[in-house]
């Protein structure tokens, strides 16, 4: 009886591989598809923004070496043992754990936890720039015409984020109906461009 498991080295894990073998799988239709959503996962507002500020911060060049010794030694490895493993049992990064031993579940149960911890964070951010965008084609754009950076960070920081009205501990005191529009906007962006699967 075809269990429908695939060898691995001389070897079978059927408790593995054979929950999902019988299954259709989707498949990037090309290499640039799939290199184009890496770069779009990785790389984000904390590459642009928070990691130079980070840098200068704990004293430029000391931190930078650490940082790329780390990404060498640590951060590739795994990436691409995540990306090979993958594609080679062609299963969910639960079941390519699991395939190594069952007690490594929980590492990939937390990397896609970590995955919508990152959605979570993000999702807001980019709320508040769709509502800056947009608020830019209204009034803003005959009252703001010789705006200066003060102005405009201002304006981002307590009209749009509403941080005027924050007590000493940074904690929410209100909430702003118009951010609640666009965050539930974005959110309906991403759940669009997740439920018709990988693009082709």
């Amino acid at each position: 009886m075809d269990t429908g498991a695939k060898p691995v080295d001389g070897l079978v894990r059927s408790d593995v591989v054979s929950t999902t073998s019988s299954k259709h799988r989707e498949t990037w239709s090309s290499r640039s598809s799939f290199l184009l959503a890496a770069i779009g996962a990785a790389v984000g507002f904390g590459n642009v923004w928070r990691f130079p500020a980070v840098v200068y911060e704990y004293g430029g060049g000391a931190f930078f070496f650490p940082y790329i010794l780390a990404m060498v030694l640590i951060g590739i490895p795994l990436l691409v043992q995540e990306i090979a493993m993958g594609q080679h049992l062609q299963s969910n990064d639960v079941a390519v754990n699991a395939y190594f031993h069952k007690t490594f579940k929980g590492v990939g149960v937390a990397s896609i936890m970590s995955g919508l911890f990152v959605a979570m964070y993000y999702v807001p951010m980019i709320s508040w720039c769709l509502r800056a965008f947009f608020e830019s084609f209204g009034k803003m754009r005959d009252d703001w015409e010789d705006i200066s950076g003060s102005d405009a960070t201002q304006y981002f920081f307590h009209d749009v984020i509403g941080t005027y009205t924050l007590n000493e501990d940074r904690r929410p005191t209100r909430i702003i109906p118009l951010n609640v529009v666009y965050l539930a906007l974005t959110w309906i962006i991403v759940g669009c461009c997740m439920s018709f699967g990988l693009k082709r």
